[in-house]
């Protein structure tokens, strides 16, 4: 019905395109807070996108304060985040 299921693809290729630039600017924080404040929890898709890029991008991400204070609001994106970064490290074998 009104075709969302097309409109929330076409979102969410518009999102993981946005994000190759944006993920190393200071706005990337903010866009984090965005994604988690206007979804659903059972709504994964566009939060598994800002989490694996926040995952990709681990170590220039650490080093940003403005990154640093979204880690230290706690939430469900830093749940998600470690969760996301386990499995990377299950994957590799550390």
């Amino acid at each position: 019905m009104f075709f969302l299921r097309d409109l929330k693809a076409l979102a969410l290729e518009k999102l993981k395109q946005k994000l190759k630039s944006l993920c190393m600017s200071d706005s990337f924080p903010k866009c984090i807070r965005e994604v988690y404040t206007s979804t659903y929890e059972q709504d994964r898709a566009m939060r598994s996108v800002v989490v694996n890029a926040a995952a990709n991008h681990v170590h220039e991400l650490v080093s940003k304060r403005a990154f640093q204070d979204l880690l230290r609001d706690g939430g469900d994106f830093v749940v998600d985040y470690f969760k996301e970064l386990e499995l990377k490290v299950d994957l590799i074998g550390i």
